[in-house]
C-alpha cells in the first residue's frame, strides 16, 4: 500500500466501542442506534453536596450576568417593541447598576441593551442553578428538557410573562403565514387601530420574508 494511500495510517477497527460511545454521548441514548424511552418531565436525579452554597457574586460576575440578561432581551426585542406591558416588564430597572460590560461595548449600531431588574435576577437564579447542578448531572438522559423542566420548577418567571401575549402558537402561526383567518381579517377591515400590534407586527415579518423570497 502506498504512503499516500488514505488508508496508510489506519488500522483495521475491530471493535466499534469508542464510536458507539460518542453516538451514545450526542444523541443521548443509551445503547448506539436504539433511541431511548421519553422521559422529559422526569426530574433531574442528582444528589447535591450538602456543603454546596451560594457564594456572593464578584464585581466581574455580576456584570457578566447584565450582560447576558441583557443579550437575551436583544434576541427578543422585536417581539416586544410594541407591547408596552412586555417593555416594562423585561425593561424597568429600578436602580441601574453593573452595567460596566455594556457600557465598555457601547458603540455606534451596537444595539446593547440595559437589562430590567427583574430578567436580571432571574438570568443570575438560573446561571447559578445551572452551574451548581450540571457537574452532577452530565449522564443525565434528555438533559436539557429536565434542566428547563427544574429551572421553571423552581424560578419564578410568572412577571415576565404577558396575559396579552401568552398564546406563542398564535403568533407562530402568524409569522409562518398559516393563520388564514387572521389574513382574511385584515382583508376585510381599513381600522387596524384595535388589532393587537403584536399579531401585526407578526404578520408584517411574514410579509417580509415573502418579498425576500421572491427576490431570490
Amino acid at each position: 500500500m502506498s504512503s499516500h494511500s488514505p488508508f496508510s495510517n489506519c488500522e483495521e477497527l475491530e471493535t466499534c466501542e469508542v464510536i458507539d460511545n460518542l453516538q451514545c454521548f450526542l444523541t443521548g441514548e443509551a445503547v448506539a442506534g436504539v433511541s431511548a424511552l421519553s422521559d422529559d418531565d422526569a426530574p433531574v436525579n442528582v444528589r447535591l453536596p450538602s456543603n454546596l452554597y451560594r457564594k456572593p457574586k464578584s464585581k466581574i460576575e455580576r456584570c457578566s450576568i447584565t450582560y447576558i440578561a441583557g443579550y437575551f432581551i436583544k434576541k427578543i426585542k422585536n417581539l416586544i417593541k410594541y407591547c408596552e406591558v412586555c417593555k416594562v416588564n423585561y425593561l424597568y430597572s429600578d436602580c441601574v447598576k453593573d452595567t460596566e460590560f455594556i457600557e465598555a461595548r457601547q458603540y455606534r449600531q451596537s444595539n446593547l441593551i440595559k437589562p430590567g431588574s427583574f430578567v436580571t435576577y432571574v438570568t443570575s437564579q438560573s446561571l447559578t442553578l445551572l452551574f451548581q447542578v450540571l457537574p452532577y448531572a452530565i449522564s443525565e438522559t434528555n438533559l436539557a428538557a429536565k434542566l428547563k423542566n427544574m429551572l421553571t420548577d423552581q424560578i419564578n418567571f410568572n412577571p415576565l410573562i404577558c396575559s396579552d401575549h401568552k398564546n406563542i402558537k398564535t403568533i407562530n402561526r402568524l409569522v409562518k403565514g398559516k393563520d388564514s383567518k387572521f389574513k382574511r381579517y385584515l382583508a376585510l377591515t381599513n381600522d387596524r387601530n384595535n388589532i393587537d400590534p403584536f399579531k401585526l407586527h407578526a404578520h408584517e415579518k411574514y410579509l417580509s420574508k415573502q418579498k425576500i423570497k421572491k427576490r431570490k
